[in-house]
């Protein structure tokens, strides 16, 4: 496998001088209105840890199936359609099929994994609406607390429509979603006994334009989780207030900085809840910021913090934080550099007791990575990657792991 991505990526840099002279050149793909854009990814990489574990102790004690390396070959196939229908409608769809191959315990570990997606959009000069429904069938966690993959399939669709008089300066918006959670696996040890769920929000919004490309606004969300085996701990209802301005923000800064209160309220059961608390009120964030200080230098920063669902002990939430800074350089010779930074903070409101030891949990997540891509043309690119991510537990180091990822890929995309 090591050898075919070699002699892939040989490939590429040979023909590179050859079809430089044919850069023009692109597939016709417009049937009408109709554009297919589709794309293929060839991935090696050597994973140092994939059951992210903790290393074995020196008494031989080792958690899960140890640490285990192993060769991972990604194919990746995938579509995206675009059919505007005149000015005012356009529908797109997409497709993602991914294909995970190991060379060690590949039983076990290869996967196949799909993504699917359809939109429609509507526009008039005040009126503006989107339609979308989205679909997930993998083996990829949910979330940060789990390490452990597990078949699960989800499947979200949702609306928002929008109105902003023309030439005016208010703008107002209404939204829905609606998302189902399913686990393959829901047996009382499985995954799918605790979160098998579907999750419900409603919300409004509006304010005012501060720009003709940046907005302010205020917002509320009512949001609605129900779980399908566990409705005594777990269900719970929440309000949210948002506050944000998004847009244009300043010169070269364009993204959304919000910030808010929710307030959870959790389906208290007098017997399996006794003398615990039945909501949490918290400070929430949800800011993505892209950063453009030249022209050939692009500089995102994200920053989140929420509730989270958890399956640790008697914890029916956990408290997320994460901020990560990336950053991307265009290099002569049609190469670009990135580097990426991201901590992680994720903090248990309920003792639980563990390896001997009764505390609240926490995990303190760091990931860092750099990489290099070059451009070979507008439709051939490859690329090389190296990630390090370490989780440190202050409550028990079964929770502990370190990774060491390397890949190299090719990408064809049209």
């Amino acid at each position: 496998m090591v050898r075919r991505l070699f002699a892939a990526l040989l490939a590429a840099a040979v023909l590179t001088p050859q079809l430089a002279s044919a850069a023009a050149w692109k597939p016709n793909l417009k049937f009408g209105n109709l554009e297919l854009h589709p794309y293929y990814k060839l991935a090696e990489s050597y994973d140092s840890n994939i059951y992210l574990v903790p290393k074995d102790k020196p008494n031989g004690i080792r958690t899960g199936g140890g640490v285990r390396s192993s060769w991972i070959t990604d194919n990746t196939l995938g579509l995206k359609a675009m059919f505007p229908i005149g000015k005012m409608h356009k529908l797109s769809a997409a497709y993602n099929a991914q294909i995970l191959n190991y060379t060690t315990q590949s039983q076990a570990n290869d996967a196949f994994n799909q993504t699917a997606n359809l939109t429609y959009n509507y526009k008039r000069p005040s009126w503006d609406a989107k339609f979308w429904d989205t679909y997930m069938n993998t083996e990829d966690p949910a979330f940060s607390e789990l390490v452990e993959r597990s078949q699960r399939w989800q499947n979200e669709f949702g609306t928002v429509m929008g109105y902003a008089p023309e030439g005016g300066m208010l703008f107002a918006e209404v939204s829905a979603k609606h998302a189902n959670h399913k686990y393959l696996d829901s047996s009382p040890g499985g995954l799918g006994f605790t979160l098998n769920r579907y999750e419900q929000e409603f919300g409004i919004r509006g304010g005012y334009m501060i720009q003709p490309k940046t907005k302010a606004y205020l917002g509320y969300r009512r949001g609605i989780v129900h779980y399908s085996i566990q409705p005594d701990t777990k269900h719970n209802k929440a309000h949210y207030l948002d506050a944000g301005v998004e847009g244009k923000i300043a010169n070269k800064l364009t993204g959304r900085v919000q910030t808010g209160l929710s307030f959870t309220k959790y389906n208290n059961n007098a017997v399996t809840n006794a003398g615990r608390p039945d909501h949490v009120t918290l400070w929430t964030v949800a800011t993505n910021l892209n950063w453009k200080p030249l022209e050939r230098t692009s500089v995102d920063l994200a920053a989140s913090r929420g509730l989270q669902a958890s399956t640790f002990g008697k914890n029916r939430y956990y408290i997320a934080n994460l901020i990560g800074l990336n950053a991307s350089h265009k290099l002569p010779w049609k190469l670009t550099a990135k580097a990426g930074f991201s901590a992680g903070y994720d903090k248990y409101p309920e003792a639980t007791t563990a390896g001997g030891k009764t505390a609240n949990r926490r995990d303190d997540t760091y990931t860092e990575s750099v990489g290099l891509e070059h451009q070979c043309q507008e439709w051939l690119s490859m690329g090389a990657s190296y990630e390090h991510k370490d989780r440190n537990s202050i409550f028990t180091d079964q929770f502990n792991y370190e990774r060491h990822l390397t890949m190299l890929q090719v990408k064809v995309t049209f």
